[in-house]
Formats: structure tokens, sequence, C-alpha cells
């Protein structure tokens, strides 16, 4: 009996920890897809880390979804910035930050996200490849505080991975 119970109390927690989900996603993410996405992560987090404007605008949309973005005292209509804008912004803030410590220490987990949720880079029907660094592990910032991570996010243009947004969680 106790056996059974082992069993059924591991399998909850199992389905438990791969059923969380901010939004929907779909897809299982191909093997070459996960190789080209981490390639396209390393070239965004390169260009930032170097300051290469050029290269960063090379592999992002000319507009990108960036929660971080914004002006932090008003509710934006939506997140949506010129790729300037979130250049602007990263260079200044991701440099030596909890992103890019996090982003070269720790493992990246890539998940799709269906298009169907609030901002207008997933109006159509391309889906969105978030690429996760968890940047605050439970516990580490302060006692009690859940953790923290960060999606980078990329669509799928003709063969290649177009940076195209950011957000947090929470």
């Amino acid at each position: 009996m106790n056996l059974l119970k082992c069993f059924f109390i591991a399998t909850i927690m199992l389905c438990g920890e791969f059923s969380y989900a901010q939004g929907e996603r779909v897809e299982h993410v191909s093997k070459e897809d996960s190789i080209a996405l981490h390639n396209a992560l390393n070239i965004v987090m390169t260009a930032i880390e170097q300051r290469d404007t050029l290269l960063l605008k090379s592999v992002s949309l000319g507009e990108v979804d960036c929660v971080m973005c914004v002006n932090r005292w008003t509710l934006p209509k939506n997140y949506l910035v010129p790729i300037d804008t979130f250049i602007k912004q990263s260079f200044d803030e991701i440099p030596g930050s909890r992103i890019a410590n996090a982003y070269h220490t720790r493992p990246l987990h890539i998940t799709v996200l269906t298009p169907e949720m609030y901002s207008p880079i997933r109006e159509s029907n391309q889906p969105i490849y978030e690429v996760w660094v968890q940047t605050l592990l439970p516990d580490e910032w302060v006692e009690g505080h859940e953790g923290a991570s960060h999606a980078f996010w990329f669509k799928r243009l003709s063969d290649e991975f177009k940076f195209c947004g950011m957000t947090s969680i929470p």
C-alpha cells in the first residue's frame, strides 16, 4: 500500500511539474529547431553584450514586444516598441544583469506559444517560440519569493528565427 501511495504522489508531482503554463503552449520543438533557437539567442545576447546595433537589427523584427521597455507609470495599449527603443533599453539594462548572468550559467527551456493571447505580435497564426531562462530561483532574492524567469521570443520567418520580443514572469 505504501508503494502505491508513493507512486501516486510521484506521478502527481511529475504531472504538475510538466503541466505548468503561463499561456497555452503547443507543439514539440524539434532538435534542429532547438539548436537554431539556441543559436539565435546566442546572437541576440552577443549583440546586446557587445552593443552591436547592426547585428541585433539583422536578427530582429522592426518592432518587438517588450513588457520591460514601456513607460512604467502608465499602462500601454500594447507592448510593441521599435527595435531602436529595445536596443537603447537593453544595451543599458541587460549586460551584467541577472538576465545575462542566468543566460550564461543556467539551462534554457524552449516552449511554443499559441498566438491567441493579447499581444499584437501574436496576431498572426504563427507560433511564438520562447526561450526561457530562470533569472531568480525560488527564495534566491528573499525568502518566500517565487523566483522569476525571462523569455526571449522568436518567430520563424522562412528558414530562420527572428527575435520579436521579451517578457518575464512574475
